[in-house]
């Protein structure tokens, strides 16, 4: 009976450091989305995405898999984190949305008003003749 191969340690540590500036930058987006600080999102989120691509590969040539306790615990808070930043990321997209479409609303009223009024004068034919 063959016994299951033990992850490789070569590249471990770059793995965990990997996983933990995955992390650290999921709790980032976490903090923008709760400040609706929406300027920096997309850097985070880019930022995220090369590092768990990097951690990911780096994660299947070293063998690791959820099999190990504490791999499993971080990426299911993870996974949590993630959930709830999506979640929340929707949300702000919609009301994002309908705050555009009262601007723009009250932007086509104001061009209205505008186009209304910016032919008038004061010197209509009903001034007082004298």
């Amino acid at each position: 009976m063959a016994t299951p191969k033990k992850p490789r340690q070569t590249g471990a540590p770059l793995f965990w450091a990997l996983l933990t500036e995955v992390e650290r930058v999921t709790q980032l987006e976490r903090s923008a989305l709760e400040g609706k600080n929406y300027l920096v999102l997309e850097a985070l989120h880019l930022s995220k995405r090369a590092e768990f691509g990097r951690m990911h590969a780096l994660g299947e040539r070293l063998g690791l898999n959820r099999s190990l306790p504490e791999l499993r615990k971080r990426l299911e808070a993870l996974e949590h984190l993630e959930q709830a930043n999506l979640r929340d990321a929707r949300l702000a997209v919609a009301a994002l949305g309908e705050e555009l479409q009262g601007l723009a609303s009250e932007a086509q009223n104001l061009r209205s008003f505008r186009d209304a009024y910016a032919g008038e004068t004061n010197n209509s034919e009903f001034q007082a003749r004298g």
